[in-house]
């Protein structure tokens, strides 16, 4: 058997390979692949890009139509607000506002049968000016008493009364101290003696 010498008669670009895909080809696609990538990447996030810019702008002119309503809104709620305040500070007002009637009833009925009173007086004084709620309001009440006891012991009906002033409970209540201000013995146009005298009262509780 004679054996030839295998000739290769083909050029180098005419050569093929074997299999479905050629090398050139398997490059080429190398090649485009990634760019393919890059641009279907590009396209997307231009895409999202795009969307959130439409979005930003939608969303940008409804708050500039919602924002003087916004405003509106606000204000109507401080105003509301500001009225509930109100409201609450007036029922605060009215819970520490003493009827005087009771005190000046309860009065009426202490005071001893020799003794008159000329003068009274009931004053209340805040003691702050400005009130956020109800149970910051602190009043504090004054009172001031200006009468005569007849007879020679009418003084000690002036120091009996002055002591058990406070008994009364809604003096008591109101009150926390009372004292004798000043009492003087004299006599009146017929000649009976009398004893001018003053208590002060008030809401102060002394310091100790």
């Amino acid at each position: 058997m004679i054996l030839y010498p295998h000739v290769n008669l083909l050029k180098k670009n005419e050569q093929r390979y074997e299999g479905s895909v050629s090398k050139k080809m398997i490059i080429i696609l190398l090649t485009l692949v990634p760019v393919l990538f890059l641009i279907l990447f590009a396209g997307i996030e231009w895409v999202q890009y795009s969307s959130a810019e439409k979005n930003l702008k939608l969303n940008k002119a409804r708050w500039e139509k919602l924002q003087p309503k916004l405003k509106v809104y606000e204000k109507q709620k401080a105003l509301l607000n500001k009225d509930e305040n109100i409201v609450e500070l007036i029922k605060g007002w009215k819970k520490i506002i003493i009827p005087m009637s009771t005190v000046l009833s309860e009065l009426q009925d202490m005071v001893p049968s020799d003794i008159q009173l000329h003068r009274l007086s009931i004053t209340a004084q805040s003691k702050t000016t400005t009130f956020k709620k109800a149970s910051e309001f602190l009043v504090d009440y004054n009172l001031s008493i200006n009468g005569i006891a007849q007879g020679e012991k009418g003084g000690a009906s002036v120091f009996d009364f002055q002591k058990k002033f406070l008994k009364p409970i809604k003096i008591g209540t109101v009150f926390s101290t009372a004292k004798l201000g000043t009492m003087s013995k004299s006599q009146d146009a017929e000649e009976k003696v009398i004893h001018k005298f003053s208590i002060t009262a008030s809401s102060k509780k002394e310091a100790r």
